[in-house]
Order: structure tokens, then sequence, then C-alpha cells
């Protein structure tokens, strides 16, 4: 039974254009996220800035509204592996079909990083923190990640959960990603979707400006952490989603009634 309600996400007629929209989505977002002409220092961005934290805030906000607007009707528009992971941990995703999602995710976002790495758009940076940065900045970085990317998941169930926002949502899930970013950027570049440390990573392998890898595992796990508070936190606030709930077939509620009053139905 179990097998049987795992293997249901493959049979969806509608799960290979939500996979493509998320791969296309993804993809997109790291493009142009990624390709912002913003001040560098030491070639990165220069995060300490007020008009580059602006510029980034601003820029990521309206670029995740376009594309969550483009997806929505296809995919749900997640686009971050965060979100997926944690509407599969409180049951509103069937798991393999959440597993897949998260695949097409990150291939998009290495798509999106190589075509910018080879364009030369400069939307193949990494989110590094200096080499020279002590213990107590890279737990800072944890830190704000875990804390942007867990208020930006609860907007995202706030929003797209009944009652929910109707087609002002991808709206407002803009809003909250500008709003964390703006926040945050200073202290971490305002990462807060996985895909957006992976692309980089393996864009820039075979290159002079390889991402470190003691800092890559400091938002991966933090992003990870918050999926999993969120999904808890939305069990508290929404309930379990469909995947949770053992669905009984429907009975004839006269039957019921009369069960109930202990009286033969014939």
């Amino acid at each position: 039974m179990k097998w049987a309600i795992l293997s249901s996400a493959l049979t969806e007629r509608t799960l290979v254009k939500a996979l493509i929209a998320e791969f296309i989505g993804t993809a997109i977002f790291q493009l142009f996220a990624g390709a912002l002409p913003v001040e560098t220092v030491n070639d990165q961005p220069h995060y300490t800035d007020r008009d580059t934290a602006a510029t980034i805030a601003i820029a990521n906000g309206v670029i995740y509204t376009m594309l969550v607007y483009l997806t929505k009707h296809i995919s749900g528009g997640h686009l971050n592996p965060s979100v997926t992971i944690a509407v599969t941990a409180s049951g509103h995703m069937n798991v393999l079909k959440g597993v897949l999602y998260v695949i097409f995710q990150v291939f998009g976002g290495i798509c999106g990083a190589l075509l910018a790495h080879f364009s030369m758009s400069g939307g193949s940076y990494c989110f590094d923190k200096d080499s020279t940065d002590t213990g107590s900045d890279l737990w800072e970085l944890f830190a704000w990640e875990v804390l942007m990317t867990w208020v930006f998941i609860m907007v995202v169930y706030a929003v797209m959960l009944p009652p929910g926002y109707g087609d002002v949502g991808p709206m407002v899930i803009g809003l909250a990603l500008t709003g964390s970013i703006w926040a945050g950027v200073a202290h971490s570049g305002g990462v807060m979707n996985p895909v957006r440390i992976i692309s980089p990573s393996v864009a820039n392998i075979n290159s002079d400006r390889q991402c470190q890898a003691d800092v890559f595992w400091y938002y991966i796990s933090a992003e990870a952490a918050a999926a999993l508070m969120a999904s808890f936190c939305a069990l508290l606030l929404h309930g379990p989603g469909d995947h949770y709930r053992k669905k009984r077939p429907q009975r004839n509620p006269n039957l019921e009634d009369l069960i109930e009053r202990g009286e033969n139905y014939s």
C-alpha cells in the first residue's frame, strides 16, 4: 500500500510539465539573479555595501516573484529545494514527487550557473565568506541562513495553504524574499536556497574561482535545518497535509447513522 502511494506521483498526468517548469524556473533564477551588476571586492559581491545589498535584495525578490507567477499553476512555483523539503516533510507533497522536484531544481540551477559562467556574466559567483573568517563568523552565517530560510518558508506556507492569498501570493513571497535578503545579505550573502550554493560550486569546479567546501556545508545544513523546522511549525499551525492522512473509503451516511444507533441496515 505504501509503495502504491509513493508511486502514485509517477502516474500524475502533469508531473512531467511540473518537473520541466521547476527545471527551467530554477535555471532562469540562477542565471538572472546571479548576473546582477553589483560592486565586487576580491571577485565577490560587496555584501556590506548599501547599494549592493539593496540591488541584490530587490532584484532577487522581483525575479523570484516573476518566476513563481510563471510556474505557480504548473508546478506550484517552488524553485527552491528548501521549500520542497519543507512541504514534503509536512505531508503537503508526495515524497517521491518531492525528491524528483529537488533533483530537477538542482540540475536546473547547475545549467543556469554554467550558462552564466560561459557567458562571463558573473552569475557563477560563490557565496563564500573570506578564507580568513573565524569560526564565530561562520556560525553567524549559519544562524542567519537558518533564520531567513525559516521565515521565508513560513510565509510560503501562510500564502499558499488555504485560505491563502490567491494570485497575490507570489508577490507576497517575493516581498518576503526581498526583506529577508536585505536584512541578512551582509551576514551570509542572503542565499536561502541550496541551489544557489551547489550551482556555482559545480560551475567553478575547474576555474580559478573555486568555492570553499568547508563554507559550502554551513549553507546546506542551515537551509535543511530551517526547512525541517518550518515543516514542524506548519504541522502545529496548519495541520498535516493530505499525504499524512489515511484516506478512508466514503461510506453511506445513512448506514453510519444506523450503525451508531445500533440498528440494522437492510
